[in-house]
């Protein structure tokens, strides 16, 4: 649990004979992590292998197939029967070509829609002006200009230009609407003047080819956009029963030829001579036993497998079980171990939920929760893993929530009259003064537990002497620090004497192990205990909002069959957000926890992910 999978080093060589069955057998198998070869200077007589001959046509069927998945509608990917790469080539182009017609038709509607829904925007803005399209006409001797326009005085100043001019006003929606028709001669007086009043232009150029009232052109164009849209739904439902009937066949071709695709590039990743190809990679200690026998019985006993003894780059795969399993979400969000590290996804397992219930710590909110993300995880079950850590996340807000005795914010249990244990409280400055030290010993414990990971670390890496001085000291230090801090402040009546020694005795040791970095490090542990007090405040910031949310609904229960309906919408609107808030908060500083506090004190990480040839896109 608390190691990544042992992996071993192999070697493969073989004929080029046996090559192509052999790369079948490594898919099938899944247990082979290629490392690609890297042609280099000295590389006397190998070079990078080539594709297999069937991978071009493969490539392009699966291009074919992968367009008609996305441009048809969702199918269902019941498994078909295969056949010959040259039959399902054959089917999928006929099908394309009658995809490829209804879509082109479908692009075709859409441009010409396109063009009469702006044509309607333009109609319907100067419908407001109540004139004639045969107005909007080329004139020898009259320019105009139609637009929107902010300066209501416009017209008295166009006016003063020129008398002979026709205005036109009305309002589109909060906006005026202007139509001026102006000698042309004073046609760029005019257009300086419109500008000056913050006139913005409308598209009037489509206008000369229509004629009538604005009204009936309006009605003709959205008959006509309707029609479009008509014919759309036509098309659509062609495109329907194109994915019904060959919806299965498309997608179980699609997932077969993917794998294909997979197995004929692989000599891509291979060091190849002219008669013979090699294969570095990774594999499982436990499973080399069973890939050896395989690959020998797949090439007839013609190839030559090696192990090797030394892991330093090995792939990782995290190793863990049952619950703990789904926090590998974390690692993989934030950085692998690297091979010899010990894996810290059981330790967030451990303390995650345990701060995440800490802050929220609400069981109201934690059954509500725990049923919300039960019927994601059923409704979502690709974030299977993310889900899994916030359902175990809300059974901890539970369980947190009943030793506060807190449900939506009420101390429930009290007001009922029920003497349930009240073993912590945040309802008064004692009891979150109490649960401040609870937090910033949580944090003690925390970090402690970090530098005890960081020299197992070291040990296997570095030796004893290294972990002792590098992570062993702090722990020493540690140790004599704080109880001194807590004697320095009167918050202990005396500091025993040997806390002094292990705090004079920690300092040697981390600058003899670290030199000057650690001694200007001397006061971190501190600051990061202190960043362990997030854990209440967090907490009693939810708490607060929601007393608030129910001082502010109480009243209104009150007042009435309206004042209940009211009181109700602020109970739902206002714990929703605070719930929202509550997820939210716990989850990233409890993250931030991990990954800042806990981790620095002993994780490099670095690892490259275990990814077998053959595996399958979850």
């Amino acid at each position: 649990m608390l190691k990544t999978k042992r992996m071993s080093r192999v070697s493969i060589v073989g004929p080029k004979t046996v090559m192509k069955d052999v790369i079948s057998e490594f898919y099938d198998m899944n247990l082979l992590h290629i490392d690609d070869y890297v042609k280099k200077d000295d590389s006397e007589g190998l070079d990078i292998g080539s594709p297999l001959d069937e991978s071009a046509q493969i490539s392009e069927t699966l291009v074919k197939l992968r367009s008609l998945e996305s441009h048809l509608p969702k199918m269902k990917g019941q498994a078909s029967k295969h056949e010959d790469i040259s039959k399902v080539d054959g089917d999928i182009s006929k099908i394309e070509a009658e995809v490829v017609e209804k879509i082109d038709e479908m692009k075709g509607i859409d441009d010409a829609k396109g063009k009469l829904e702006v044509q309607l925007s333009e109609l319907e803005v100067v419908s407001c002006l109540s004139l004639s399209l045969d107005v909007f006409s080329e004139y020898d001797s009259l320019t105009y200009f139609v637009g929107y326009v902010r300066d209501t005085s416009f017209e008295a100043k166009i006016k003063k230009i020129t008398k002979r001019c026709n205005v036109y006003t009305g309002m589109h929606g909060k906006k005026m609407v202007a139509g001026v028709f102006v000698d042309r001669e004073k046609g760029d007086e005019v257009q300086s003047l419109l500008n000056e009043s913050g006139f913005s232009e409308i598209n009037t150029s489509a206008f000369l080819e229509l004629s009538g009232s604005v009204e009936a052109k309006v009605d003709e164009t959205e008959s006509q956009i309707k029609k479009y849209d008509e014919k759309k739904e036509k098309i659509n439902g062609k495109l329907a029963k194109i994915s019904e009937k060959w919806g299965s066949y498309i997608k179980s071709n699609e997932s077969r030829l993917s794998g294909e695709a997979q197995k004929a590039e692989a000599p891509l990743r291979f060091s190849v001579s002219d008669n013979a190809f090699i294969v570095n990679g990774w594999v499982p200690a436990k499973n080399f036993e069973n890939m050896s026998k395989r690959l020998q019985d797949a090439s007839e006993g013609k190839l030559y497998i090696k192990k090797y003894d030394d892991v330093g780059n090995a792939p990782i795969e995290l190793e863990n079980k049952g619950p703990a399993k789904s926090f590998g979400f974390f690692m993989d969000l934030y950085s692998l171990p690297s091979y010899k590290e010990i894996d810290p996804t059981f330790f967030m397992f451990l303390m995650f939920p345990v701060f995440f219930g800490f802050m929220l710590g609400d069981w109201g909110y934690g059954v509500l929760t725990l049923i919300l993300f039960t019927l994601l995880k059923i409704k979502i079950p690709k974030a299977k893993s993310i889900l899994n850590v916030l359902i175990i996340a809300s059974i901890s807000t539970i369980i947190f929530g009943l030793l506060y005795d807190e449900f939506f914010g009420i101390e429930l249990f009290h007001e009922m009259g029920i003497h349930f244990p009240h073993l912590l409280t945040r309802s008064n400055s004692a009891g979150a003064s109490m649960l401040t030290v609870y937090a910033l010993g949580l944090g003690i414990l925390h970090i402690t537990a970090g530098y005890l990971v960081g020299f197992v670390n070291e040990l296997r890496e570095h030796g004893l002497k290294a972990a002792i001085l590098e992570k062993l000291s702090w722990i020493v230090y540690m140790a004599g620090f704080f109880p001194a801090i807590l004697g320095f402040f009167g918050m202990i009546p005396s500091v025993p004497s040997f806390c002094y020694v292990l705090l004079v005795l920690g300092i040697v040791m981390i600058v003899w192990g670290e030199g000057i970095k650690g001694a200007l490090e001397l006061i971190s542990p501190l600051t990061n205990v202190l960043s362990y007090a997030r854990l209440m405040a967090v907490g009693l910031a939810s708490v607060i909002l929601a007393e608030v949310v129910n001082e502010m609904a109480h009243p209104m229960f009150q007042a009435g069959v309206a004042g209940a309906i009211m009181g109700m919408v602020v109970l739902v609107f206002g714990h929703s957000i605070n719930i929202c808030l509550g997820l939210m908060s716990p989850f990233i500083h409890s993250m931030r926890l991990h990954y800042v506090e806990f981790f620095l004190k002993f994780y490099h990480g670095g690892g490259k992910k275990y990814l077998p040839f053959g595996q399958r896109e979850s």
